[in-house]
């Protein structure tokens, strides 16, 4: 019988763990499965530790090993073969997650409609666009990946892609996992809340850079790969000239 382990990514520096409190009870007050769940937090090197939470475990890592690596380390600890995976800032809606569970059996991935804490739509999957860019739809289209928000995936296709690539530098992991995917869904009629910003088209600092430059070399070759990082390198150096005019009107 199938049964779920729910992870939840947290890192904090400070005691003060209103980001992480909020996300557990947004999922405790959750309507589940009607089978065993095992909820972890996966406390990602967090000074101090984080506290404990009742009817939760722990796996402490020792020291902060990025957002990829904190989602291997959750996939990887799981006991149970579906693992929901969680950041500490979203908040999922009472239905969320059954929802996604009853939809699970045909899909590599599910992700439920992503909002902004205003309620507009944030994201409803992601989308690859030339030269390398991945972005977040809005509206309804066919997916590329799952942004690395909230997600549910089978352990089994995860120990298969040999987990999310940690050579990404904080980003682009997940339109990497898409390219060996290729089946996803967002249950739209799910929902939960991100408080952060998943917008990448339109971020140009050092991190995003690397990312699209290693996902293009990573899965293109010749001449392809040649005009791509062209592409990119003259969109970027456009980008950040008119940043610096920006700066100075």
């Amino acid at each position: 019988k199938d049964m779920l382990t729910i992870a939840v990514l947290a890192y904090h520096k400070t005691p003060q763990t209103a980001l992480t409190d909020e996300c557990v009870t947004s999922i405790d007050a959750s309507i589940l499965p009607d089978i065993p769940v095992e909820k972890v937090i996966i406390d990602n090197g967090s000074i101090p530790l984080l506290k404990p939470y009742k009817g939760w475990k722990t796996a402490r890592i020792p020291h902060n090993i990025g957002n990829i690596g904190g989602q291997n380390t959750a996939i990887m600890v799981a006991q149970h073969e579906w693992v929901l995976f969680v950041s500490n800032d979203v908040r999922v809606e009472l239905t969320c997650i059954i929802g996604m569970w009853e939809m699970r059996r045909n899909y590599a991935q599910l992700m439920p409609t992503i909002l902004n804490p205003n309620g507009t739509i944030q994201s409803i999957g992601g989308k690859l666009v030339y030269p390398g860019y991945g972005c977040n739809l809005t509206s309804r289209g066919e997916l590329d990946y799952v942004p690395s928000i909230i997600y549910l995936m089978r352990k089994e296709l995860w120990r298969n892609c040999d987990g999310f690539d940690e050579a990404y530098p904080m980003t682009y992991e997940d339109v990497d996992m898409g390219k060996k995917l290729r089946s996803f869904v967002c249950a739209e009629n799910c929902r939960a809340i991100h408080l952060g910003n998943t917008t990448l088209q339109y971020t140009n600092n050092k991190p995003f850079r690397l990312g699209r430059r290693m996902f293009i070399k990573k899965h293109y070759k010749g001449v392809d790969r040649w005009l791509r990082l062209m592409v990119m390198n003259v969109l970027d150096a456009i980008t950040a000239v008119s940043s610096r005019f920006a700066g100075k009107s």
